[in-house]
């Protein structure tokens, strides 16, 4: 799970909507969002200019995040990419206008779009909840027994991962937000090992 929220967020759709140009998920040595194409500042001759406007995931901004370096590359399974986000106009106006935050779920070979109005939870409701996920990814999965047990025990965890896209937390540190993520990527990855119909599958490295 890859969350963008703040005023980083709404710079980049602000600069997409007047330049007409798609917003890029950019995977590398950490996981941010621009604009492709994007405007640069100017920088000192022979260094690369860097951009104007960039939103960073949460827990992934090199200034900001204690961790980001190796939190990053395991919310988004190592891979190296750029590639353009499906948003439309609407979406892009309800993020500048509103209180909403954009969650990316990332699959083998998809992303995920989910917007929506940020539903805050305490601190204490905030670390329930990945206890809730923790739990379901390995207990419960691990007490699966057969196929249709497996089928029922995936709908419940894409359940549980739709609940918690627009969960915020204001006063939770950031080793919450960590966790948090953690939980919910690990929940997602063990979702991707069963199919729709309860059956075992092996996912690619």
């Amino acid at each position: 799970m890859l969350r963008f929220h703040g005023k980083d967020l709404k710079a980049v759709l602000a600069e997409s909507l007047s330049n007409d140009r798609p917003v890029v998920l950019t995977c590398d040595v950490t996981v941010s969002l621009s604009v492709q194409d994007g405007e640069r500042f100017r920088s000192a001759p022979g260094c690369e200019d860097p951009l104007r406007h960039q939103a960073f995931a949460d827990g992934c901004h090199p200034d900001r995040d204690q961790g980001w370096a190796m939190l990053a590359p395991v919310l988004v399974n190592n891979a190296v990419f750029t590639k353009p986000l499906v948003l439309t106009e609407g979406r892009i106006w309800d993020m500048l206008t509103k209180n909403h935050q954009l969650t990316l779920m990332l699959s083998e070979n998809d992303i995920a779009v989910y917007t929506g109005e940020k539903r805050y939870v305490p601190v204490a409701g905030y670390r329930d909840l990945t206890d809730r996920l923790h739990v379901t990814a390995t207990r419960h999965f691990g007490a699966c027994c057969s196929g249709s047990e497996l089928k029922y025990w995936r709908m419940a965890a894409l359940r549980l991962l739709e609940d918690v896209y627009p969960v915020a937390c204001r006063h939770a540190k950031p080793a919450d937000h960590n966790r948090f993520l953690m939980a919910a990527h690990n929940l997602q990855r063990r979702t991707e090992c069963v199919s729709p119909d309860g059956a075992l599958l092996i996912l690619s490295a």
